[in-house]
């Protein structure tokens, strides 16, 4: 179930960049966010017309901790989005990152102190629900980071056009799809801790390959290599999925997957704000992107080392 889930998000994923290179092509940069209104008043019918209503539970919604949550993201996201512009140390940034921290400190004191807590801290007592959401943020870090970065160098270093960069990432990102399916066979034979290990592992080894990044490498070796790299990701998604979910029981299941989604967007959040600072302060396209291809190969590497330490096969 959870590689069918992952194949149609990967479908939407994959058609991303290249529906948004026609869109900034023919229509310039703000069509990108308009066409998530009619989208999502698609998805809000669909929801309303087509989903069973769940099992109510009689559970007062705590405010004061949902809007330190908020506060906590939205300083974060700011500070990281906006830091190469106003600069990492300057005025705004420092009190952006500031808030970041006393919202998310009294976020973590409130939620202790809470009969009714948003996300049950005991959650975190469990080893393997603690490493597949690191993995998660990991994952994330240099999957959205790594799509940002190599967008930027197929039309800076390369000359692309925004079309055809969305053209060129397309089979990149359309093999995440095909990793997700294969998961459900590879996870009945081997269990979820071996596929992920393997797919991190040889996620790890194709970015560490893609920091000999050069102006003489072809364009059909790159996008080889970075194929395998989303393929290897499309299967550790679900794979890190169910370990979450198996983790957290049934009766925190719900409360689980929200955990894993918040540690996965900030995640990319933080990816693509650091893929872009690097990009940025590098003395050319070639060498930034070699140094965002290294952090993705660390990233994965580490996300091997957990897997191994903390994960137990089912």
């Amino acid at each position: 179930m959870f590689g069918v889930w992952s194949a149609i998000v990967s479908i939407s994923s994959g058609m991303g960049p290249f529906v948004s290179g026609i869109l900034v092509q023919t229509f310039g940069w703000r069509s990108i966010f308009i066409i998530n209104l009619p989208i999502g008043i698609i998805g809000i019918f669909m929801a309303y017309c087509m989903i069973s209503p769940s099992t109510r539970q009689h559970i007062k919604l705590n405010l004061f901790n949902h809007a330190l949550g908020i506060i906590t993201l939205a300083s974060l996201a700011f500070s990281l989005i906006e830091g190469p512009s106003y600069g990492w140390i300057s005025p705004q940034i420092v009190e952006g990152f500031s808030i970041t921290i006393i919202a998310a400190s009294l976020f973590v004191i409130a939620e202790h102190s809470s009969k009714q807590p948003i996300i049950p801290f005991s959650l975190f007592h469990d080893r393997q629900f603690s490493s597949a959401n690191i993995i998660g943020f990991l994952i994330n870090f240099s999957l959205f980071g790594g799509i940002f970065m190599f967008s930027l160098f197929l039309q800076y270093a390369r000359n692309a056009s925004p079309f055809l960069a969305g053209i060129q990432l397309l089979p990149m990102m359309a093999v995440f799809v095909f990793g997700n399916l294969l998961f459900a066979k590879l996870t009945t034979r081997f269990g979820s801790k071996s596929p992920l290990l393997i797919s991190l592992l040889i996620a790890s080894f194709g970015s560490f390959l893609l920091t000999f990044i050069s102006p003489n490498i072809p364009y059909w070796l790159l996008a080889t290599i970075y194929a395998i790299i989303n393929f290897s990701i499309g299967v550790s998604v679900p794979a890190m999925t169910t370990i979450v979910m198996q983790a957290a029981g049934h009766e925190h299941g719900n409360i689980a997957g929200a955990t894993l989604n918040v540690n996965r967007q900030v995640g990319a959040l933080v990816g693509v704000a650091i893929m872009g600072s690097t990009l940025t302060q590098s003395s050319s396209w070639y060498i930034g992107t070699s140094h965002g291809f290294f952090a993705m190969g660390v990233c994965y590497f580490i996300g091997c080392l957990l897997v191994q330490c903390f994960m137990k096969n089912d």
